[in-house]
């Protein structure tokens, strides 16, 4: 690459990053305030994960209790109808 290539490449980088930094500069977010909000994102994910995956396992707790439930509250049932025919 010739020097002449070379300056009229660095002119248009100079160009190029100039013209991002007027366009995008009221955009501008503070590198550490960033890494604060990817922080802050990353453990509520994390917490949006932990409930939704507490709330399954309710739910099924729920279902099984439930179900246990209803068995025993039957063979109780069935138990006293026993006992009171008296076979």
């Amino acid at each position: 690459m010739s020097e002449s290539e070379q300056g009229l490449e660095q002119t248009i980088k100079i160009a190029v990053r100039d013209a991002i930094k007027t366009e995008l500069g009221a955009y501008k977010v503070d590198k550490e305030q960033h890494y604060k909000d990817h922080l802050f994102l990353a453990d509520l994910r994390q917490w949006y994960d932990d409930i939704r995956s507490s709330f399954w396992k309710s739910v099924v707790m729920l279902f099984v209790g439930g179900i246990a439930a209803l068995l025993i509250l039957g063979f109780v049932a069935w138990a006293s109808i026993k006992l009171a025919v008296g076979k």
